[in-house]
């Protein structure tokens, strides 16, 4: 299981969501940001940026979607991340 944590800052240009993840030797590690884009019709729309400010893409429809992205994209974290590789970076 994964401990979440979601920073939200809520603006009148727009929300986002710094995404952390609690990790068992470092800590919290920033896995990056989800920014509330303009919605097109309906369905809300999810820019997604990883920790390295990479743009992993858009997602349209449930902020979930948009944060199930980020972690996949940055799974790698969740076993290759020693306290060592944080200080050495």
């Amino acid at each position: 299981m994964q401990i979440i944590t979601r920073n939200w800052t809520i603006r009148p240009s727009g929300s986002r969501v710094h995404v952390l993840v609690r990790h068992p030797e470092c800590g919290d590690l920033p896995r990056g940001v989800i920014t509330h884009l303009r919605s097109q019709g309906m369905f809300p729309r999810w820019g997604v940026t990883d920790y390295d400010h990479h743009n992993l893409g858009e997602v349209t429809g449930d902020y979930l979607d948009a944060e199930q992205l980020l972690l996949d994209a940055t799974a790698e974290l969740d076993e290759s991340t020693t306290p060592h590789t944080i200080t050495a970076r």
